[in-house]
Protein backbone atom coordinates (compact mmCIF):
# COMPACT_ATOMS: atom_id res chain seq x y z
CA UNK A 1 0.00 0.00 0.00
CA UNK A 2 1.50 3.17 -1.46
CA UNK A 3 0.75 6.20 0.94
CA UNK A 4 1.17 9.99 -0.32
CA UNK A 5 3.97 12.09 0.73
CA UNK A 6 3.11 15.53 1.77
CA UNK A 7 4.68 18.34 0.09
CA UNK A 8 4.82 22.07 0.39
CA UNK A 9 4.97 25.24 -2.13
CA UNK A 10 6.89 28.37 -1.27
CA UNK A 11 6.15 31.23 -3.48
CA UNK A 12 8.66 33.53 -2.90
CA UNK A 13 11.25 34.95 -0.16
CA UNK A 14 12.07 37.62 1.77
CA UNK A 15 15.98 36.86 2.54
CA UNK A 16 18.02 35.77 5.38
CA UNK A 17 16.45 36.30 9.12
CA UNK A 18 19.00 35.32 11.39
CA UNK A 19 17.18 37.23 14.01
CA UNK A 20 14.68 34.75 14.75
CA UNK A 21 15.37 31.16 16.14
CA UNK A 22 15.74 29.46 13.11
CA UNK A 23 13.16 26.71 14.34
CA UNK A 24 10.52 29.28 14.37
CA UNK A 25 11.42 30.82 10.73
CA UNK A 26 8.32 31.69 8.24
CA UNK A 27 7.97 30.17 5.24
CA UNK A 28 9.27 33.28 3.48
CA UNK A 29 12.44 33.67 5.69
CA UNK A 30 15.97 31.58 4.66
CA UNK A 31 18.70 30.92 7.24
CA UNK A 32 20.95 30.61 4.49
CA UNK A 33 21.67 31.97 1.59
CA UNK A 34 25.21 32.24 -0.88
CA UNK A 35 25.71 34.31 -4.00
CA UNK A 36 22.09 34.67 -5.04
CA UNK A 37 19.62 37.33 -5.20
CA UNK A 38 16.03 37.46 -4.38
CA UNK A 39 13.68 39.73 -6.75
CA UNK A 40 10.79 41.83 -5.64
CA UNK A 41 8.38 38.79 -6.18
CA UNK A 42 10.70 36.65 -4.10
CA UNK A 43 12.48 34.74 -6.79
CA UNK A 44 15.77 33.31 -6.05
CA UNK A 45 18.35 33.26 -8.67
CA UNK A 46 22.00 32.43 -8.75
CA UNK A 47 24.11 35.29 -9.20
CA UNK A 48 26.79 35.82 -11.97
CA UNK A 49 29.77 35.11 -10.33
CA UNK A 50 32.54 36.73 -11.06
CA UNK A 51 35.27 37.23 -13.39
CA UNK A 52 38.91 37.90 -13.20
CA UNK A 53 39.78 41.60 -15.49
CA UNK A 54 43.13 42.39 -14.22
CA UNK A 55 45.63 41.10 -12.24
CA UNK A 56 47.72 42.02 -8.97
CA UNK A 57 47.47 42.93 -5.56
CA UNK A 58 44.38 45.73 -5.45
CA UNK A 59 42.89 47.30 -3.08
CA UNK A 60 40.97 50.41 -1.71
CA UNK A 61 39.42 51.27 -5.20
CA UNK A 62 37.23 54.10 -6.08
CA UNK A 63 35.25 55.29 -9.29
CA UNK A 64 33.18 57.91 -10.85
CA UNK A 65 32.41 56.56 -13.55
CA UNK A 66 34.82 58.23 -15.51
CA UNK A 67 38.15 58.14 -13.53
CA UNK A 68 39.04 54.82 -11.23
CA UNK A 69 41.70 54.92 -8.51
CA UNK A 70 43.48 52.39 -6.14
CA UNK A 71 46.35 51.03 -4.42
CA UNK A 72 48.51 48.69 -6.15
CA UNK A 73 50.70 47.64 -3.42
CA UNK A 74 52.03 50.97 -1.91
CA UNK A 75 51.20 53.08 -4.80
CA UNK A 76 48.34 55.15 -5.78
CA UNK A 77 47.55 54.31 -9.23
CA UNK A 78 44.86 55.06 -12.13
CA UNK A 79 42.98 52.51 -14.02
CA UNK A 80 42.28 52.72 -17.71
CA UNK A 81 38.79 51.99 -18.48
CA UNK A 82 38.04 48.68 -19.02
CA UNK A 83 40.45 47.56 -16.60
CA UNK A 84 43.19 46.73 -19.20
CA UNK A 85 46.52 48.70 -17.55
CA UNK A 86 47.20 50.97 -15.00
CA UNK A 87 49.48 53.92 -14.41
CA UNK A 88 51.42 55.14 -10.99
CA UNK A 89 50.84 58.19 -9.78
CA UNK A 90 52.54 58.47 -6.81
CA UNK A 91 54.18 55.68 -5.16
CA UNK A 92 54.96 54.71 -1.30
CA UNK A 93 51.62 55.78 -0.12
CA UNK A 94 51.60 52.76 1.75
CA UNK A 95 48.74 50.15 2.75
CA UNK A 96 46.56 52.14 5.10
CA UNK A 97 42.73 52.37 3.57
CA UNK A 98 42.49 54.93 1.35
CA UNK A 99 39.43 57.17 1.10
CA UNK A 100 38.28 59.36 -1.91
CA UNK A 101 35.87 62.21 -2.69
CA UNK A 102 35.25 64.09 -5.69
CA UNK A 103 35.53 68.07 -5.30
CA UNK A 104 34.72 70.05 -9.16
CA UNK A 105 38.00 68.93 -11.21
CA UNK A 106 39.96 67.12 -8.30
CA UNK A 107 39.83 63.94 -6.46
CA UNK A 108 40.85 64.11 -3.40
CA UNK A 109 42.39 61.25 -1.16
CA UNK A 110 43.50 60.61 2.46
CA UNK A 111 44.29 57.11 3.94
CA UNK A 112 45.18 58.88 7.65
CA UNK A 113 49.10 59.64 6.97
CA UNK A 114 48.78 61.25 3.81
CA UNK A 115 46.36 64.14 1.99
CA UNK A 116 46.11 65.09 -1.53
CA UNK A 117 44.65 65.15 -4.63
CA UNK A 118 44.52 63.85 -8.20
CA UNK A 119 44.08 66.22 -11.41
CA UNK A 120 44.84 66.00 -15.08
CA UNK A 121 45.88 62.59 -14.24
CA UNK A 122 48.51 63.88 -11.69
CA UNK A 123 48.74 63.51 -7.89
CA UNK A 124 50.06 65.71 -5.42
CA UNK A 125 50.21 66.36 -1.84
CA UNK A 126 48.31 68.94 -0.45
CA UNK A 127 50.74 72.52 -0.58
CA UNK A 128 51.74 74.14 2.78
CA UNK A 129 49.30 77.47 2.75
CA UNK A 130 51.52 80.94 2.06
CA UNK A 131 48.49 83.10 4.38
CA UNK A 132 48.63 83.85 8.15
CA UNK A 133 46.76 81.17 10.47
CA UNK A 134 46.04 78.66 7.41
CA UNK A 135 47.50 75.22 7.82
CA UNK A 136 47.01 72.04 5.16
CA UNK A 137 43.83 69.71 6.07
CA UNK A 138 45.01 67.28 8.37
CA UNK A 139 44.96 63.45 7.03
CA UNK A 140 41.93 61.61 7.97
CA UNK A 141 40.21 58.27 8.33
CA UNK A 142 37.41 59.76 5.91
CA UNK A 143 37.22 62.57 3.54
CA UNK A 144 34.02 64.43 1.66
CA UNK A 145 33.35 67.66 -0.21
CA UNK A 146 29.86 69.03 0.80
CA UNK A 147 28.53 72.25 0.66
CA UNK A 148 31.43 73.54 -0.92
CA UNK A 149 34.03 72.43 1.30
CA UNK A 150 35.93 69.61 2.30
CA UNK A 151 35.17 67.56 5.41
CA UNK A 152 37.69 65.48 6.55
CA UNK A 153 37.53 63.50 9.90
CA UNK A 154 40.29 62.24 11.95
CA UNK A 155 39.14 59.88 15.22
CA UNK A 156 36.40 61.74 16.99
CA UNK A 157 37.44 65.23 15.36
CA UNK A 158 35.72 66.39 12.11
CA UNK A 159 37.72 69.39 10.35
CA UNK A 160 35.47 71.60 7.57
CA UNK A 161 37.63 73.40 5.07
CA UNK A 162 38.04 76.91 4.17
CA UNK A 163 35.39 77.85 1.23
CA UNK A 164 37.88 79.59 -0.98
CA UNK A 165 40.30 77.02 -0.27
CA UNK A 166 39.54 73.18 -0.05
CA UNK A 167 43.34 72.57 0.52
CA UNK A 168 43.18 74.57 3.88
CA UNK A 169 41.71 75.42 7.11
CA UNK A 170 41.89 77.75 9.57
CA UNK A 171 44.32 76.68 12.73
CA UNK A 172 42.37 79.01 14.90
CA UNK A 173 38.54 77.37 14.54
CA UNK A 174 37.89 74.30 16.45
CA UNK A 175 37.16 71.12 14.39
CA UNK A 176 33.59 69.40 15.12
CA UNK A 177 34.24 66.59 18.26
CA UNK A 178 32.29 63.34 18.76
CA UNK A 179 31.72 61.46 21.36
CA UNK A 180 34.00 58.39 20.06
CA UNK A 181 35.85 57.96 16.66
CA UNK A 182 33.58 58.65 13.84
CA UNK A 183 32.43 55.33 11.99
CA UNK A 184 30.22 56.91 9.53
CA UNK A 185 29.71 60.30 7.47
CA UNK A 186 27.84 61.03 4.65
CA UNK A 187 26.17 64.53 3.35
CA UNK A 188 22.72 64.68 2.20
CA UNK A 189 20.63 67.84 1.12
CA UNK A 190 20.18 69.35 4.52
CA UNK A 191 22.73 68.64 6.83
CA UNK A 192 24.87 65.26 7.44
CA UNK A 193 24.73 61.67 8.88
CA UNK A 194 27.81 60.91 11.29
CA UNK A 195 28.16 57.91 13.93
CA UNK A 196 30.68 56.60 16.41
CA UNK A 197 31.17 53.50 17.67
CA UNK A 198 27.82 53.10 19.95
CA UNK A 199 25.40 56.31 18.32
CA UNK A 200 24.21 57.81 14.75
CA UNK A 201 23.12 61.51 14.44
CA UNK A 202 21.90 63.74 11.52
CA UNK A 203 22.93 67.17 12.16
CA UNK A 204 21.18 69.74 10.16
CA UNK A 205 22.41 72.64 8.49
CA UNK A 206 25.20 73.32 5.77
CA UNK A 207 27.65 75.89 7.43
CA UNK A 208 30.13 74.43 10.30
CA UNK A 209 28.51 77.14 12.48
CA UNK A 210 25.11 75.93 11.74
CA UNK A 211 26.37 72.10 13.36
CA UNK A 212 26.46 72.84 16.78
CA UNK A 213 25.98 70.05 19.38
CA UNK A 214 22.48 71.03 19.77
CA UNK A 215 21.74 70.62 15.94
CA UNK A 216 22.66 66.83 16.39
CA UNK A 217 19.41 64.61 16.45
CA UNK A 218 20.02 60.60 18.10
CA UNK A 219 18.77 58.70 15.55
CA UNK A 220 20.00 54.98 17.32
CA UNK A 221 21.93 54.40 20.14
CA UNK A 222 24.37 52.27 18.31
CA UNK A 223 26.70 53.07 15.78
CA UNK A 224 27.53 52.36 12.23
CA UNK A 225 30.36 49.49 10.48
CA UNK A 226 33.05 51.91 8.85
CA UNK A 227 33.00 52.30 5.19
CA UNK A 228 29.98 50.49 5.02
CA UNK A 229 27.71 53.26 3.58
CA UNK A 230 26.71 54.48 -0.45
CA UNK A 231 24.47 56.70 -1.61
CA UNK A 232 21.30 56.37 -4.07
CA UNK A 233 18.83 58.59 -6.02
CA UNK A 234 15.32 57.99 -4.04
CA UNK A 235 13.76 57.10 -7.72
CA UNK A 236 15.34 53.73 -7.01
CA UNK A 237 13.57 52.87 -3.66
CA UNK A 238 10.73 50.78 -4.85
CA UNK A 239 9.62 50.65 -1.35
CA UNK A 240 9.51 54.64 -0.90
CA UNK A 241 8.56 55.72 -4.60
CA UNK A 242 7.78 59.38 -3.50
CA UNK A 243 11.48 59.58 -1.79
CA UNK A 244 13.22 62.69 -3.29
CA UNK A 245 16.49 63.51 -3.24
CA UNK A 246 19.10 61.52 -2.14
CA UNK A 247 18.91 58.04 0.34
CA UNK A 248 22.06 57.13 2.41
CA UNK A 249 22.35 53.43 3.10
CA UNK A 250 24.79 51.94 6.01
CA UNK A 251 25.35 48.70 8.01
CA UNK A 252 25.33 48.38 11.62
CA UNK A 253 25.45 45.64 14.13
CA UNK A 254 21.75 45.92 14.45
CA UNK A 255 21.03 45.63 10.53
CA UNK A 256 20.55 47.75 7.55
CA UNK A 257 19.62 51.41 7.86
CA UNK A 258 18.33 53.91 5.44
CA UNK A 259 17.87 58.08 5.93
CA UNK A 260 16.78 60.74 3.60
CA UNK A 261 17.95 64.53 3.11
CA UNK A 262 15.67 65.69 5.77
CA UNK A 263 17.07 63.09 8.35
CA UNK A 264 14.19 60.65 8.79
CA UNK A 265 15.51 57.23 9.84
CA UNK A 266 14.59 53.80 9.35
CA UNK A 267 16.97 50.71 10.54
CA UNK A 268 15.27 48.29 7.18
CA UNK A 269 16.24 45.41 8.72
CA UNK A 270 16.01 45.49 12.37
CA UNK A 271 13.19 42.63 12.73
CA UNK A 272 14.83 39.71 10.32
CA UNK A 273 18.76 40.53 9.51
CA UNK A 274 21.98 41.80 11.57
CA UNK A 275 25.35 42.06 10.49
CA UNK A 276 26.85 39.68 13.39
CA UNK A 277 30.51 38.31 13.66
CA UNK A 278 31.98 40.80 14.89
CA UNK A 279 32.65 42.83 11.68
CA UNK A 280 35.26 45.81 11.75
CA UNK A 281 34.82 47.37 8.51
CA UNK A 282 33.81 46.82 4.76
CA UNK A 283 32.81 48.31 1.73
CA UNK A 284 29.78 49.34 0.29
CA UNK A 285 28.48 50.35 -3.55
CA UNK A 286 24.78 51.09 -5.80
CA UNK A 287 24.75 49.22 -8.92
CA UNK A 288 22.16 48.48 -11.67
CA UNK A 289 22.49 44.37 -11.79
CA UNK A 290 22.51 42.87 -15.11
CA UNK A 291 18.81 41.91 -14.98
CA UNK A 292 17.58 45.96 -14.43
CA UNK A 293 17.77 45.56 -10.58
CA UNK A 294 19.04 48.24 -8.64
CA UNK A 295 21.22 46.95 -6.30
CA UNK A 296 23.32 48.04 -2.69
CA UNK A 297 25.89 45.58 -2.05
CA UNK A 298 27.98 45.58 1.25
CA UNK A 299 30.99 43.41 1.71
CA UNK A 300 32.64 42.91 5.36
CA UNK A 301 36.19 41.84 6.65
Amino acid sequence: MSTSVPFKTFRGFKGINNVEDSLRLADTDLAEAVNVDIDDTGMVTTKKGKTLILAGDYRWIWSNGIICLGIRGDDLVSIAPGFTSYTTLMTGVGKFRMEYTQAKNRVYFTNSVIIGYVENAQAHLLPAPTEAFMVPMPPGDFIRYAFGRLWVALGPRLYPSDPLSLNEMDARLAPKQFGGSISMLEFVKNGMYAATDDATYFISGTNPDEMIEDARKLLAPYGAIPRLSSQVAGEFIVEGKNIKGTVVFWGSDHGICMGTDDGEFINLTAQQYEISGGVSAGASLFRINHKGAAQVIMTTT
